[in-house]
């Protein structure tokens, strides 16, 4: 509960299995670690938690599961691209598409590639900052739906029409109306 926290527990034992899995995976895949091989430290009162070290690896290639597949925790991978077509042909492979951080000094590119890539939520030069008037929700295999915004709210909305015939008389509008009538 120390407001100074930045990376907290994974939600579950499940959750964290498979994040230690898909480090194991990665490593026999052949990518590089290069954050995240030191065990955890932990206090006494936080060793049965869900805690994950950050880890990061590179060369990580686009077949490998941690590339294809959504981690849900604080694993990433960094994979080289020669241009943009080849980053965003990369960044658009697998089924997935929640989340995506662009980062670059050049807001203008970043942008561009904004409008490219597959992906529920394009941060630039961020990553996870969630503003509730803003739509969340992924694509493809991503998320059930979208929440926040107006267009979370629409799903709650049931709309009707109601018409009130103020005048005496029925008028058949159907009727005479072409081979239907």
């Amino acid at each position: 509960m120390d407001e100074a926290t930045q990376m907290g527990p994974v939600i579950s034992q499940k959750s964290k299995d498979r994040c230690l899995d898909m480090i194991e995976q990665a490593k026999a895949d052949g990518a590089e670690m290069v954050a995240g091989a030191r065990p955890l430290d932990l206090p006494s009162d936080f060793v049965n938690g869900f805690y994950v070290r950050p880890t990061v690896f590179k060369d990580v290639e686009t077949h490998h599961e941690l590339f294809l597949e959504e981690v849900f925790g604080p694993v990433i991978s960094i994979t080289r691209f020669k241009d943009d077509n080849e980053a965003m042909e990369m960044a658009n492979t697998g089924t997935f598409g929640l989340g995506v951080s662009i980062w670059s000094r050049d807001i203008a590119r970043a942008h561009r590639l904004s409008l490219k890539v597959r992906g529920g939520v394009v941060w630039l030069n961020d990553h996870h900052r969630n503003d509730p008037r803003s739509v969340w929700g992924g694509v493809r295999d991503s998320g059930f739906g979208k929440e926040n915004g107006w267009d979370a709210l629409r799903a709650y909305l049931t709309k009707k029409s109601v018409i009130v015939r103020t005048a005496a008389g029925h008028d058949d509008w159907f009727k005479g109306a072409g081979r239907y009538g």
